[in-house]
């Protein structure tokens, strides 16, 4: 009797010790630099903004415009990147409209 005893804690505890270790490790303490870049709306719908330039793309909601977005504008992109840990590896933060001279 004793003997299964110790052999049903050792199977719980091995279960546990399975479960606890194969739960993904995602998250944690992330650090992020400022950034910030002009970029081109390159497509609109419903859903989304595109804005791109040569080294990036974003895709924005509309409720960070100030006004509705047209295929061409320029903007100038303020976000976030990620630096250290695995969360959202870009925050978008605000986009202007980039005024002429």
């Amino acid at each position: 009797m004793r003997q299964i005893q110790i052999h049903t804690l050792s199977i719980c505890f091995t279960t546990l010790l399975l479960m606890t270790a194969c739960e993904a490790k995602v998250g944690g303490a992330c650090q992020y630099i400022n950034g910030a870049e002009q970029a081109t709306v390159s497509h609109v719908d419903k859903n989304y903004v595109m804005l791109s330039n040569e080294h990036n793309q974003f895709e924005t909601a509309h409720n960070l415009f100030s006004s509705s977005p047209i295929k061409g504008q320029k903007y100038t992109v303020h976000y976030q990147h990620i630096s250290k840990g695995s969360c959202t590896p870009i925050l978008i933060e605000s986009v202007r409209l980039e005024t002429m001279p």
